[in-house]
């Protein structure tokens, strides 16, 4: 028994110094499920509890949720951590409205402040409930207030010079689209919804591919994936471009044709 106790005692006088010598780090981040990288290893998901770490300086990246949107990137710190001292670090990945005008190009005001031009993103965090004025030359102006995270599209009006004009027109195609180049329209339209549906298939293909990368621990299957990643990534971006440019020309054709 004695030898029991001594041997307890002998271990907890070991222990105790090694555990003073050792700092402890914490993760958290909203949303949670973030996945977290310790200088150069993936450590898992947030939450993170009172992880051991030896002293000194540390990078830590947390990168934004898994299907969030494209331009989210991640956020990288790096700390000094002293022996015995328990650090809780909190990352908040803020949530982007994104505000478009039809047609876009129009400027964006928080009351006199301009904030920029269509299409744009907003911080919902930084403006949620302000108020903001959507112009455009030719256009009535378009007001809205920022009151949920949901993007905002402003259809913007026309506006005539002279009071009490009044314009002939023929009914638009399905209440949208005048019948002239109707053809044309309609390509523009299928080639706007296809583009941007291939981008969207890009970069679910390479986000998976990203993931593997990120889980494999063979450095050839790493670079395999990595290589993918890219890309696909290439192709997403290809395929946004082509879907703006397609809907520009849609824009246009609605507008002045």
């Amino acid at each position: 028994m004695k030898k029991t106790l001594v041997n307890f005692f002998v271990s907890l006088s070991l222990i105790l110094p090694l555990r003073a010598q050792q700092a402890t780090l914490s993760v958290q981040s909203r949303p949670a499920g973030c996945w977290v990288r310790l200088d150069s290893l993936l450590i898992g998901q947030t939450p993170i509890q009172s992880l051991a770490l030896p002293p000194g300086s540390h990078v830590v990246t947390v990168y934004p949720p898994e299907g969030g949107l494209w331009n989210w990137g991640e956020q990288a710190m790096e700390l000094d951590l002293s022996p015995g001292t328990d650090t809780t670090l909190t990352v908040v990945f803020d949530q982007p409205v994104l505000v478009n005008s039809l047609p876009p190009g129009a400027e964006v005001f928080r009351e006199n402040e301009f904030v920029g031009t269509t299409p744009l993103y907003l911080s919902f965090t930084t403006y949620a409930g302000q108020s903001f004025t959507i112009r455009k030359d030719g256009y009535e102006p378009f007001s809205f207030q920022l009151i949920r995270p949901g993007p905002i599209m402003a259809r913007l009006n026309a506006r005539f010079d002279s009071p009490g004009s009044e314009v002939t027109a023929r009914p638009r195609l399905l209440g949208i689209f005048p019948r002239t180049h109707v053809k044309a329209k309609f390509a523009l339209l299928a080639t706007t919804v296809a583009a941007h549906w291939a981008s969207f298939y890009f970069k679910n293909k390479a986000d998976d591919n990203f993931d593997r990368y990120r889980r494999s621990g063979d450095p050839a299957r790493m670079e395999h994936y990595l290589d993918q990643t890219r890309k696909y990534d290439t192709l997403s971006e290809i395929a946004l471009g082509l879907s703006y440019a397609s809907l520009t020309g849609l824009m246009y054709m609605v507008i002045f044709k």
